[in-house]
């Protein structure tokens, strides 16, 4: 008898409109992106893939490219001081009612910590993503309370696996965490710049992001220095 698949879902709060081609809601972010993308491959792959999302209005439960979609809570709900609970147990029931083996988290956030506690309690596999460096650093200087870095630290802590973006991210967080990580670098579909493309000097690059030191500007600019055929436009603003 074959081996059955687990199933897989990602808690991407904020990857309903990408996934839904929902360009009046929210922010496309590269986080959000590489989701997307892992849970896309698994998908073709023959994994059932569910996502945890906010809830834009969107029905309970939808089916969107072969991807399961569970809505969560609205990014606004919820009363001053009460609503930090209110949310977490409206997470917690969505990823009860997708019942995955797995689930994945990526970034540092509160919802690290919820996402672990809720695994180790119901026996699920808990998979961090690490988004940036920051996610490693001694101190992150992204969290904005108390209550959020200690739910990320703890959900650090908790992770089954760690997935690490580089070398570099995987020594910090051993550093400066000691948690060990595994290396899987971001992906994605490229069609190949060379010399059988018709017309190579018409081909544009575009950019878009954050120009900032850990979104390695600098290399873009290298890239065009080598590639004097193509036009390379940015869009971004400084950080």
């Amino acid at each position: 008898m074959p081996q059955m698949k687990p199933k897989i879902c990602f808690v991407g709060l904020k990857c309903y409109n990408l996934i839904a081609a929902r360009h009046d809601i929210g922010i496309i972010g590269g986080a959000e992106v590489q989701q997307l993308l892992m849970a896309r491959w698994f998908v073709a792959h023959g994994y059932d893939v569910s996502f945890v999302t906010f809830d834009h209005g969107q029905k309970a439960v939808e089916t969107i490219d072969g991807l399961r979609i569970v809505k969560a809570y609205k990014p606004e709900a919820g009363f001053p001081i009460i609503r930090f609970f209110s949310r977490w147990l409206a997470l917690n029931f969505a990823m009860r009612k997708v019942d995955a083996d797995v689930y994945y988290q990526r970034g540092a956030a509160a919802e690290t910590g919820q996402v672990g506690l809720w695994c180790r309690y119901q026996r699920k596999k808990f998979v961090f993503g690490l988004a940036s460096e920051m996610d490693c650093a001694a101190k992150s200087f992204l969290m904005t309370n108390f209550r959020e870095r200690y739910l990320y630290l703890l959900g650090l802590k908790l992770a089954d696996i760690v997935i690490a973006q580089t070398k570099q991210q995987q020594d910090l967080l051993e550093l400066n965490h000691s948690k060990a990580s595994h290396i899987l670098r971001n992906s994605g579909a490229m069609e190949e710049v060379s010399d059988s493309w018709p017309n190579r000097e018409n081909r544009e690059i575009l950019w878009i992001g954050r120009i900032s030191p850990e979104k390695r500007f600098e290399w873009l600019l290298d890239l065009a220095e080598r590639c004097g055929y193509l036009k390379f436009v940015v869009v971004g603003a400084g950080n």
